[in-house]
């Protein structure tokens, strides 16, 4: 934990996420897909965190159920109540969440994303950011990203909280934009992140029924264009001769597909081909929903690695003989 109590709060129970006010939660199907299209951002930023020798980071125990496992142990001196620091990341998302957590495992969460350094941006500011080596960094935001609320930068426990901040800065959302439209699959989502990236909210008083009130942080020029784009889009079309409003024009058709992605020498690439996402009521549609498919907390656990292909994407492709085997 860092001076005047700042830390990364881990909060396992999705109820109790904090997002920026206006900013809509991703379901539980988006985070466990953006998870696993991450894996790669994610090794590739533990590559380069263990490749830094002066930094002091090792692989740990990976286990059968972690994506990464590497620890930094102390020095040969180490400060009065200092530990070793941990980065541990599971193969799968839902293994973050209270559902699936023991008590002893919640604390073990919490104790190793506490023991991360954060640092205000000013003397007396309310904003904070992780301050450890870029890659490991990098991966905390991208956790931040992937679901908003889950890792909070705190300065106090609890009841004693002023400020906190549940996802990146808008720098870091501007300087890592590609990899994140790949990885949450969807530009307005990275357009609603950069948008609430520089208002931090408040947390609950103890004895309100009224809700989270909003500390809103200096608006940066990215944010005022996007506030300006969106102000612009929601004037009401003229009416016409007859004195009727014209029909509102139907949303054009999403051009979005689903297709190959890899992280590769620090910068993604894609290589998207067009396919029939809802072929036969599959890919998490209705057929997928009465057999389990897209759960996280389905009966049946999802087999992630039963697919053989080499495309980082989202495993979709399993499903088709999952389904066949059960109408079998």
């Amino acid at each position: 934990m860092s001076e005047d109590g700042l830390h990364v709060e881990f909060e396992p129970a999705r109820a109790k996420w904090k997002a920026p006010s206006g900013l809509a939660l991703p379901n539980n199907k988006q985070i466990s897909g953006a998870y696993y299209r991450a894996s790669s951002f994610l090794r590739e930023r533990a590559a380069a965190l263990k490749a830094d020798t002066k930094l002091g980071w090792r692989d740990g125990d990976l286990g059968h159920k972690n994506m990464i496992s590497m620890i930094r142990p102390l020095g040969k001196r180490p400060a009065p109540g200092s530990r070793p620091k941990v980065l541990i990341l599971p193969s799968y998302f839902e293994e973050f969440l209270a559902v699936r957590l023991s008590s002893k495992r919640t604390a073990a969460w919490q104790n190793r994303f506490s023991g991360y350094t954060v640092k205000r941006r000013g003397a007396k500011a309310d904003d904070m950011y992780v301050d450890e080596p870029a890659p490991l960094a990098d991966i905390l935001y991208m956790l931040q990203c992937i679901a908003p609320g889950m890792l909070q930068l705190t300065p106090k426990d609890h009841d004693e909280k002023t400020h906190i901040r549940s996802i990146p800065s808008d720098n870091w959302i501007i300087a890592n934009k590609d990899a994140l439209i790949l990885i949450l699959g969807d530009e307005r989502r990275v357009t609603a992140l950069l948008k609430a990236s520089s208002i931090v909210p408040a947390p609950v008083p103890s004895d309100s029924k009224t809700g989270p009130a909003t500390s809103a942080l200096p608006t940066s020029s990215a944010d005022r264009a996007l506030t300006s784009t969106k102000q612009t889009s929601k004037q009401e079309p003229a009416p016409s001769s007859t004195g009727k409003k014209p029909a509102p024009k139907k949303a054009p058709k999403s051009t979005h597909t689903a297709g190959r992605a890899r992280f590769t020498n620090a910068s993604w690439t894609s290589s998207l081909s067009d396919s029939d996402s809802n072929a036969e009521d599959g890919y998490y549609g209705q057929r997928d929903r009465d057999f389990g498919f897209g759960d996280p907390y389905a009966s049946e656990d999802l087999d992630w690695g039963a697919c053989d292909k080499d495309c980082a994407w989202c495993g979709r492709c399993i499903y088709s003989w999952k389904i066949q085997r059960q109408l079998r």
